[in-house]
């Protein structure tokens, strides 16, 4: 896994996983606030808020997100 900083061009997105750099933890992006320039995530069933620099967009290369795709059972795909 790579990490790079959040910026104008490479925004986090609500619903996406962002690595929380103080904690050390993954978390949940809830809001991101442009203005404000802070995120609103969740951790461990908790909301708080902090500000974009302490935040690193996750990346991952195109074998890793291959894998992780999640696939149907066959029998419901058209």
């Amino acid at each position: 896994m790579e990490f790079q900083e959040i910026t104008d061009e490479l925004q986090a997105s609500p619903g996406e996983y962002i690595f929380h750099v103080p904690t050390g933890q993954i978390v949940l992006c809830g809001k991101y606030i442009k203005e404000k320039n802070i995120i609103n995530v969740m951790s461990q069933g908790r909301l708080f808020e902090d500000k974009v620099e302490n935040f690193k967009k996750i990346l991952l290369n195109k074998q890793r997100q291959k894998k992780l795709k999640i696939a149907r059972c066959g029998k419901c795909g058209k």
